[in-house]
C-alpha cells in the first residue's frame, strides 16, 4: 500500500529519532513478512509511506497507521490540533 502524508516537515522524516521508532515497530511487527519504506517527496512537503505485507488487510492497517503518526509528528504547523488528513491508499504492485 502506498498512502502520502501531506503538509509535513519531509526534511525529518529519516532524521526524527520518534518517526524512525516508529518505522522500526511497524517492521517488527511485519518481521520477515514485509517492509516500510518512508520516501520524501522531491517538489512537495509530503512524505509518501509504502507499506509491503502478507496481506492486504495488514499492509492497508499499517499504512492508515503510519500516516495518523507521520501527519502528527512531522507536521508543518506545531499548533495544529488535528493532524493533516492522509491521501488514499493505493494498492501498488512491487517487482
Amino acid at each position: 500500500m502506498l498512502v502520502n502524508v501531506p503538509d509535513v516537515d519531509k526534511s525529518r522524516a529519516h532524521s526524527d529519532p520518534t518517526v524512525q521508532a516508529a518505522v522500526t515497530a511497524a517492521e517488527a511487527e511485519l518481521g520477515d513478512s514485509g517492509r516500510v519504506l518512508l520516501r520524501p517527496s522531491g517538489t512537495e512537503p509530503l512524505v509518501r509511506v509504502m507499506v509491503e505485507a502478507a496481506s492486504a488487510d495488514q499492509a492497508q492497517d499499517l499504512a492508515h497507521r503510519a500516516c495518523r503518526r507521520g501527519a502528527r509528528l512531522l507536521t508543518l504547523t506545531p499548533k495544529r490540533t488535528a493532524p493533516a488528513g492522509c491521501g488514499a491508499l493505493r494498492p501498488v504492485s512491487v517487482r
